[in-house]
């Protein structure tokens, strides 16, 4: 659930009472510098009757970063001489790794994919959503060819969120990514 709106779940463990708390159900999807967590706790005393104390702890605020880049889909062109590679969020276009004078996709992809390529594939991204490969001779990409990206890729997302510039982490293979047709 997001904890944004509802309550979230802790499982304490038994045990002495100064062990942490175990968080199972906790996700901040939303992207900002302005999350807190606010802990409490209300124990009633046993010998007491109707006394009921309140414990509380709220946490400095935190950073939430945007999620990476994730490819959502890679499809032929329909001369079949290129493949699209579509990305679900602006990216930074692989900036201080790929430069434009460098297209050979070892940036991007990975080198057993751009195998599959054939010889000499071209890299260019056409917009911050869009890789465009074209292939080369002897290509063997087909529908069910796993994209892969390469390690030292450091293709990112960058927005601004609560008048902050923030980053991702590196867009990295998703298993299950094909190429479709």
């Amino acid at each position: 659930s997001d904890c944004n709106v509802t309550l979230c779940a802790a499982a304490l463990r038994e045990g002495p009472l100064n062990v942490p708390a175990e968080f199972t159900d906790l996700t901040m999807t939303v992207p900002s510098t302005r999350y807190r967590l606010k802990f409490y706790t209300m124990v009633t005393d046993p010998f007491k009757s109707g006394v009921t104390y309140e414990w509380q702890h709220i946490s400095p605020y935190f950073n939430v970063s945007p999620p990476a880049p994730i490819i959502t889909s890679v499809a032929f062109s329909s001369s079949m001489s290129s493949l699209q590679v579509l990305f679900d969020r602006e990216t930074n276009q692989n900036e201080g790794v790929s430069s434009p004078s460098n297209t050979t996709c070892l940036p991007e992809l990975h080198p057993s994919f751009v195998a599959a390529l054939g010889t000499q594939p071209f890299c260019t991204w056409t917009s911050p959503y869009i890789l465009l490969v074209s292939l080369g001779e002897g290509a063997s990409a087909s529908s069910s060819t796993q994209v892969q990206l390469s390690p030292q890729s450091r293709i990112l997302h960058v927005g601004l969120y609560d008048g902050v510039l923030m980053t991702s982490i590196p867009a990295t293979t998703v298993a299950g990514v094909i190429v479709g047709g």
